[in-house]
């Protein structure tokens, strides 16, 4: 699950994601984080981290530090590791022979344009471009126009709690809808 707020712990990164190494530094990559970490610590006598020099044994120098000796990450920096967290769970799950639910929770609510372009991609390329399930809140629906595909997405409309209207057809007229619907939400802030 990601959400608004993700909340992180100062363990290092690879017990963070509970992963193997590559499957981790592929999902820090794919979020475009992984350039961020290597910002961080640095330590004598250890050779720089790459992605090449991941391995199953030793330590390796960005992956087992812990999250609170790297730079701070911004809000969107924080929603993509969030996201990452998420894309290792959903893959680990994958090998186990178990199709992932993955649940977004206002995943895009506080982001700037482009690291909202880069969640969506992710979402797009990992869940539901490999036939997973993504179940995105959000309450911006005009901004996931250009996002959703038909025949392969659906939205829910909710109100207090009760399930108003499910739409899986994505017309003009649709998206229409949808922003005037967003705009209500908008006003009553």
């Amino acid at each position: 699950m990601c959400s608004t707020r993700p909340c992180f712990r100062p363990h290092c990164l690879l017990l963070y994601l509970l992963t193997w190494d590559d499957v981790l530094a592929a999902a820090l990559n794919k979020a475009g984080l992984w350039s961020h970490f290597f910002e961080g610590p640095t330590y004598p006598g250890r050779e720089p981290a790459t992605m090449a020099n991941i391995s199953d044994t030793g330590a390796h120098p960005i992956l087992d530090q812990k999250v609170s000796l790297f730079q701070e990450l911004s809000v969107g920096q924080s929603q993509l590791l969030a996201l990452c967290r998420a894309l290792v769970k959903a893959n680990a799950l994958q090998r186990s022979g178990v199709k992932a639910v993955v649940l977004l929770d206002e995943v895009t609510s506080s982001l700037d344009e482009v690291t909202e372009s880069t969640v969506h991609r992710i979402i797009d390329d990992e869940f539901t471009g490999k036939a997973r399930t993504a179940i995105i809140v959000a309450h911006r629906l005009g901004t996931l126009e250009k996002h959703m595909k038909a025949g392969r997405d659906a939205v829910a409309l909710m109100a207090d709690g009760q399930l108003e209207e499910a739409i899986d057809y994505f017309g003009p007229a649709t998206f229409q809808r949808f922003r005037q619907i967003g705009s209500c939400f908008t006003g009553a802030l």
